[in-house]
């Protein structure tokens, strides 16, 4: 698996405001690849293709006009007029309808260039839209153009009919993703998981399914640096993940770092209330509760350690919850 921009590969450095884009930098390059867009393809739209008749386009195919909202990958399917348009997303976008509106016909209108299409036998290409969906809320916007258009109830047809194919991974188990064993599923359970224990289990769920492991323990070692770079322990994620492409079990590994982060976390824990306290700021021990409830962890462990009162967290909580949105 490569990177095909600029030659990049997977060392970006950790940055909040750049998590966005390192997100649909991997999805981008596995799509990239034929075979897991064809594994993709075949059991997300229900399709039967083989890789070889999968044609890569150029990222600059979408119109320059938009290229600052360009669609993540677009194929051509090999002799035929069919396009496959993906869009990644890390949050809800209510213009989404809007935008793939704009690259289908940007998508026809390049493609067709110079063709004679003022007769009546011509057809203009097919684009198959598609958009993956990785957040950790609902998606909830419309799939289809029409809905976004003003009502006109003396009309009895949609002027505008354009749909896209919506894969929302909150709508997947992830029992159900293992079972594809691809790349593709690999970084979507991930994406599923919400905090480091997940991560870790989940790792554990995904190395215990590898058919060729050397190849794909290499593949997961390259994604998991490039996603979790800025999360602690990761040079240690990154050893335990060599350890068990040696054949040591990934269980008793998931265990020994499950077990590292449980004393780092509480003793992290420990050390930030007592220098939140000792200075007296409020918004430190604000911070300390939040970074606890992205953790997982429980209500009566918070006030525990915290000890602040039940209503002091339901407020932190309820901030918490509103800065996730």
């Amino acid at each position: 698996m490569s990177v095909h921009e600029d030659s990049e590969e997977y060392h970006a450095n950790y940055d909040d405001n750049k998590n966005d884009k390192k997100h649909d930098k991997i999805f981008k390059t596995l799509l990239q690849d034929k075979n897991e867009m064809a594994k993709f393809l075949n059991h997300f739209i229900g399709l039967n293709i083989n890789p070889n008749d999968l044609e890569l386009q150029n990222p600059n195919f979408i119109t320059k006009t938009y290229k600052y909202n360009q669609a993540d990958i677009l194929y051509k399917l090999k002799d035929r007029n069919v396009y496959y348009l993906i869009e990644q997303q890390t949050c809800v976008d209510y213009s989404m309808a809007y935008r793939i509106l704009n690259y289908c016909v940007e998508t026809i209108r390049l493609a067709i260039k110079d063709e004679n299409i003022n007769n009546k036998f011509y057809k203009f290409p097919k684009i198959i839209p598609i958009v993956i969906y990785i957040g950790n809320n609902k998606w909830t916007a419309s799939t289809s153009f029409s809905d976004c258009e003003v009502e006109y109830p003396d009309l009895n047809f949609n002027s505008l009919e354009t749909k896209f194919k919506l894969i929302d991974i909150n709508n997947f188990e992830i029992e159900a993703l293992l079972m594809l064993k691809t790349m593709i599923a690999n970084t979507m359970i991930l994406e599923k998981s919400k905090n480091n224990d997940e991560v870790i289990e989940n790792l554990k769920k995904i190395t215990n399914n590898f058919t060729d492991k050397k190849s794909e323990m290499k593949e997961l070692k390259r994604i998991v640096s490039y996603l979790y770079e800025g999360m602690k322990n990761i040079k240690e994620i990154l050893n335990l993940i060599k350890e068990s492409e040696d054949d040591e079990n990934m269980s008793t590994v998931a265990e020994r770092l499950k077990e590292e982060y449980k004393n780092e976390r509480l003793i992290g824990i420990s050390q930030g209330i007592s220098q939140g306290i000792s200075q007296g700021i409020a918004q430190g021990i604000s911070q300390i509760v939040k970074n606890m409830l992205n953790s997982g962890m429980l209500d009566s462990d918070i006030l525990y350690y915290t000890k602040i009162d039940k209503k002091q967290l339901d407020k932190i909580k309820k901030e918490f919850e509103n800065e996730s949105k």
